[in-house]
């Protein structure tokens, strides 16, 4: 399991405060896991602190399993290193 994943994992968890054994990487967070669309705006913030990155707006309504916000912050973490070069 990535480092990404694992963090992801964690703030989901904390974020809804439920066992962080229910956040499996494909467990879907607002429909298996109850996260309403502010709980994921805080899961968003908490990221973007965590790894200094900004999610576009945009890329809010993407975010469905923890793997795909994993996925999602591994590739802006990309383009970020990327446009710091």
């Amino acid at each position: 399991m990535s480092d990404t994943i694992a963090v992801v994992r964690d703030i989901v968890a904390d974020t809804l405060a439920i066992p962080l054994e229910q956040v499996t990487p494909r467990a879907n967070i607002i429909d298996d896991l109850g996260a309403d669309s502010l709980d994921v705006v805080e899961m968003v913030i908490r990221a973007e602190e965590r790894w200094r990155i900004k999610v576009p707006d945009r890329d809010l309504s993407t975010i469905e399993t923890a793997q795909g916000f994993a996925d999602l912050l591994d590739c802006l973490m990309a383009e970020t290193a990327e446009a710091r070069r």
